[in-house]
């Protein structure tokens, strides 16, 4: 969604795809901006907010802290820590960026034929690594295979990743709303009316987008 994103606001989108530095920090900086966000009902509610966070429970129960209420009044400290040590972070990956990055340039520049083997490898041993299930990587060689035809036929694997990704988490909140304030949970609650809103304007944009393009496209050739 990010490099979409990227994508859509910048003056030059032909250059993505083909090496935009924009793609790369917009993809970068959202990935770094969820941990803070997962970080919140983690320690306040004992939720945790992704897989890492789930670990991070899983470590403070080891040493007799219970995430939820009891962090924000009886380990109050202890919570601050935490939020200081998820900003410390920020900065240390900062200079380590700024340090490393120059000498790591020559990655860029290795084909890629010699690559793709390596990261196949990586992506079934995480896919194995998950659950320990040999039909993972079944699954995973699959995918792998729709990927490359989608690519080839120019069909969006951005917008399938995201529905895989997202499918699960959104009908187990529409099931939560519709059991808890019912359709007209979608429109009076003011959150989720303006979420409403902005999805609605953001597809109505994309019909207007393409509709004066072509305009300009027909006035250009009568012209």
């Amino acid at each position: 969604m990010a490099y979409g994103t990227a994508v859509q606001m910048s003056k030059n989108k032909e250059k993505f795809g083909k090496g935009a530095i924009e793609g790369v920090i917009a993809v970068e900086a959202a990935n770094d901006s969820k941990e803070g966000g997962n970080l919140l009902p983690t320690l306040a509610f004992g939720i945790p907010g992704g897989a890492a966070m789930a670990v991070l429970i899983g470590g403070l129960m080891i040493h007799g802290l219970t995430p939820g209420p009891e962090m924000l009044t009886n380990n109050l400290q202890t919570t601050y820590f935490l939020i200081a040590a998820a900003i410390i972070a920020k900065f240390v990956a900062m200079i380590f960026g700024l340090l490393l990055g120059p000498k790591l340039v020559f990655v860029t520049k290795i084909r890629g034929s010699i690559m793709a083997p390596a990261i196949i490898t990586i992506s079934f041993v995480g896919a194995y690594g998950t659950d320990g299930k040999f039909g993972d990587i079944i699954v995973a060689l699959v995918f792998g295979v729709i990927g490359y035809m989608m690519e080839k036929y120019g069909f969006s694997r951005i917008a399938l990743i995201i529905a895989l990704v997202l499918g699960k988490l959104m009908e187990s909140s529409y099931h939560q709303t519709m059991a808890t304030f019912g359709p007209q949970g979608f429109v009076t609650r003011p959150i989720a009316l303006t979420l409403c809103l902005m999805i609605i304007a953001s597809l109505v944009w994309h019909y207007v987008k393409k509709i004066k393009q072509r305009k300009l496209l027909k006035g250009g050739f009568v012209v």
